[in-house]
């Protein structure tokens, strides 16, 4: 490569005889590892890599819909796509103009690119919802024309979504992906289980655990995916921004048997599928009493929970869920993990609201009472605009905020057993200290608003493997109810992934 180049190489001609294995770059000095690359046999579901939301400057983003699909074709190395743009902006020009984009860079095998847009209502009508097409009999059903003087096709306009339900009602080749962005999406009011087969709990925007809490406990069953709904122009590669963009952009990974329109909008449907932060392709795999994610059947008795993570890092822990509960949290550390380890995390994460005035200031600084602070790194704050400001020997200060997604500071730190930690922020000021911290285990601390709260830790004295395997059983799942089996995946560094859910209805 030469300076000016995009460092992107498609190697042809290697071939894996079986198993797993990962590649090792060097040279300059450098030295990168890819993640898991495996080889599968015939009828094994692959895993292909998709970000399936994002605009360009034909609405509110930037770049052409051309340098879109090409960055995430050629540099971030997409398997899938498609383009959201708001409707209530999109001319029928630019319609037409993004469905001969899409035929041109659309190539099955290669890269698949979905004809969409983004129904983008008012959260009292519906909220924001991606809408998605297997082929091309692909309808513009705006939720307005608040910024389109063509009015010839208002008259096929739908607000609120019930009447796009109505509209679409009966179709196997679309679907609808409700997801939280300027307009969040009131599931709990306006849910089509047909059309909604998952929702979108992660993107630029933040961090949206809740949205699936909120589907859960009203007894739907949906999947999960992350996406960027970047505006930027950079599918599978969308930094924070400016403004309410406070996170880096998420990616889907769908389970499929061929990278083709029909097989992935399959899999979609069926839920074989999951979503990842900071589009990091860690790779989990999870099975119910035998059944593969987001299938759904019955049992009798005690159900087997079994998988595995491989992270893009150290995998910090894998929490399993039965519906809203935790049932197991597995971690690689053991008591002696911890033993000699001066280093500590202190993080905190959430947003104030649901809404769009949902970004959070936790500018604030920590103050060590005795002792020394020896070193200080951000943790998890993917915006180089914030971060670390200022370091003493006994003091840091940072600017952070976070949209639902964590922050934090790790700190290394000389310092008798009975410091304290002063920690101070416009949302929480606590004392902590150190001996509290000893054991490892997390401690954390609510702070109201959407899931605002402050963690602190003590890390480990080293790195471990990113791999963890689990097989748990849940001894006395409730009998004559349906639960949803899934699980959480965190890595050292922030990264996370979250499965679409298993439903299993106990008899």
């Amino acid at each position: 490569w030469r300076s000016g180049e995009v460092t992107v190489t498609r190697l042809a001609g290697l071939r894996l005889t079986g198993g797993e294995t990962r590649l090792r770059v060097t040279g300059g000095g450098l030295t990168a590892e890819s993640n898991l690359v495996m080889a599968l046999r015939p009828g094994e579901p692959k895993t292909f890599w998709g970000d399936l939301h994002g605009q360009t400057r034909a609405t509110v983003g930037t770049g052409t819909i051309e340098e879109y699909f090409a960055f995430g074709r050629d540099v971030a190395l997409l398997d899938m796509m498609c383009h959201q743009a708001n409707d209530f902006q999109v001319t029928e020009a630019e319609w037409q103009r993004l469905r001969a984009w899409i035929d041109r860079f659309h190539e099955e095998g290669r890269c698949v690119i979905f004809v969409g847009y983004e129904w983008s209502g008012m959260t009292p009508g519906g909220g924001d919802r991606n809408v998605m097409f297997r082929g091309d009999v692909a309808a513009l059903h705006r939720s307005s024309h608040a910024e389109v003087e063509d009015m010839s096709d208002a008259a096929t306009d739908c607000f609120p979504v019930t009447e796009l339900f109505k509209q679409f009602r009966g179709r196997d080749d679309v679907l609808l992906i409700p997801h939280i962005g300027g307009r969040y999406a009131d599931i709990v009011g306006f849910h089509d289980p047909v059309l909604e087969p998952v929702v979108e709990i992660y993107s630029d925007w933040g961090r949206f655990e809740w949205l699936l809490e909120d589907a859960l406990r009203a007894g739907y069953k949906v999947g999960v995916v992350s996406n960027s709904d970047g505006h930027k122009g950079r599918p599978g590669a969308s930094h924070p921004g400016a403004s309410t963009f406070g996170a880096y952009g998420g990616l889907t990974c769908v389970l499929a048997d061929s990278l083709t329109r029909e097989a992935v909008f399959a899999a979609i449907r069926a839920r074989r599928c999951y979503g990842v932060t900071a589009a990091q392709r860690i790779h989990v795999e999870l099975t119910v009493n035998g059944l593969p994610m987001g299938a759904e059947g019955s049992a009798r008795g005690p159900v087997r929970i079994a998988g595995r993570a491989v992270g893009t890092g150290p995998v910090e822990r894998i929490d399993i869920f039965r519906g809203l509960d935790i049932l197991h949290s597995l971690s690689p550390y053991t008591p002696a993990s911890f033993d000699g380890s001066n280093r500590y995390r202190i993080a905190w994460a959430g947003s104030r609201v649901r809404g769009r005035d949902r970004l959070t200031r936790w500018d604030g600084s920590l103050t060590l009472s005795a002792g020394r602070i020896l070193a200080a790194e951000p943790f998890a704050m993917e915006n180089p605009e914030k971060g670390i400001t200022r370091r003493t020997d006994t003091r840091v200060e940072w600017v952070s905020n976070t949209t639902g997604d964590d922050d934090g500071v790790d700190v290394t730190l000389d310092a008798p057993p009975d410091a304290v930690l002063h920690f101070r922020t416009p949302v929480i000021e606590l004392d902590v200290p150190l001996a509290d911290l000893a054991a490892g285990a997390p401690r954390v601390i609510a702070a109201g608003g959407v899931d605002l709260r402050a963690f602190m830790r003590r890390l480990p004295e080293r790195d471990f493997a990113p791999a963890l395997a689990f097989d748990v059983m849940d001894p006395a799942p409730p009998a004559g109810s349906c639960s949803a089996y899934w699980i959480r995946v965190t890595q050292e560094d922030g990264a996370q992934a979250w499965t679409s859910p298993v439903y299993l209805t106990v008899d």
